[in-house]
C-alpha cells in the first residue's frame, strides 16, 4: 500500500485532532452533583457530592464522595448503618453489595440508583426490616436528576445475583410509594459546577 506524504500529513492531522476532542469531551464531562435528599416538610439532607468524569470506553464513569457528618451510625440487626434522624423514622443508606460498574450511559442512570438505595424503620424499634427498602428512580432534569421513592423489597439482594448479572433489582420489583408518609421521599441531584 503506498500512501502519499500528503495523504499521510492529513491521516496525522486527523488523529492529532481526534486526540483533541477526545480530550476535551473528557473534560467537559466532568461535573460535581450535589445529593439532597428532601422531605414533605422543608427537610432537606445535603448528603454527598457525585463526580462524573469520561471513562475509557467514552462513557461516563462516577464516584461519591459522601457527606458523613450528615449521618448518624447506628447499629441494626447486627449490622452498622449510616442514618438520617427525622423525628419518627431513621432514613439509612444500604449500599449496593455487588458488582456495580458506576457508570452512566445516555439516559441509563441505573448504577447511581443502586448507589442510592436506603431502608427505614421506625425511630425507637429495635432492628430493621428490609422490606422497608427505598429506591430513588431518577429523570433528567435540566439541573441534573430528580427521583421519587418507590417502596422496594430489599430482601431480594439477600441472594447474589448470577456472575455477570448488574440489574438483578426488575421494574415489577418496585413499587408506587406514598411519599406523604414518609420521612425522605424526594431526591435532588444538582449540578454544581
Amino acid at each position: 500500500m503506498n500512501i502519499s506524504a500528503n495523504s499521510l500529513v492529513k491521516i496525522c492531522s486527523l488523529s492529532f485532532l481526534i486526540t483533541v476532542l477526545s480530550s476535551f469531551l473528557s473534560v467537559s464531562l466532568a461535573a460535581d452533583y450535589s445529593i439532597t435528599l428532601k422531605g414533605n416538610n422543608n427537610e432537606s439532607f445535603d448528603i454527598g457530592v457525585i463526580t462524573t468524569k469520561a471513562t475509557e470506553d467514552n462513557r461516563t464513569g462516577y464516584d461519591i464522595k459522601w457527606k458523613t457528618d450528615q449521618f448518624e451510625d447506628h447499629f441494626l440487626s447486627m449490622r452498622p448503618f449510616k442514618c438520617l434522624s427525622g423525628g419518627e423514622k431513621l432514613w439509612c443508606h444500604t449500599p449496593y453489595p455487588y458488582e456495580i460498574k458506576r457508570q452512566l450511559v445516555g439516559d441509563d442512570v441505573t448504577d447511581l440508583e443502586y448507589d442510592l438505595i436506603f431502608v427505614w424503620k421506625p425511630e425507637g424499634e429495635y432492628g430493621i426490616n428490609l422490606w422497608n427498602g427505598v429506591y430513588y428512580q431518577l429523570e433528567p432534569t435540566e439541573f441534573g436528576w430528580k427521583g421519587v421513592m418507590q417502596d422496594y423489597d430489599l430482601n431480594i439482594l439477600g441472594i447474589p445475583p448470577a456472575a455477570g448479572e448488574l440489574r438483578p433489582i426488575l421494574k415489577k420489583d418496585l413499587h408506587e410509594s406514598s411519599t406523604e408518609d414518609h420521612f425522605l421521599p424526594f431526591i435532588e441531584i444538582r449540578k454544581t459546577q
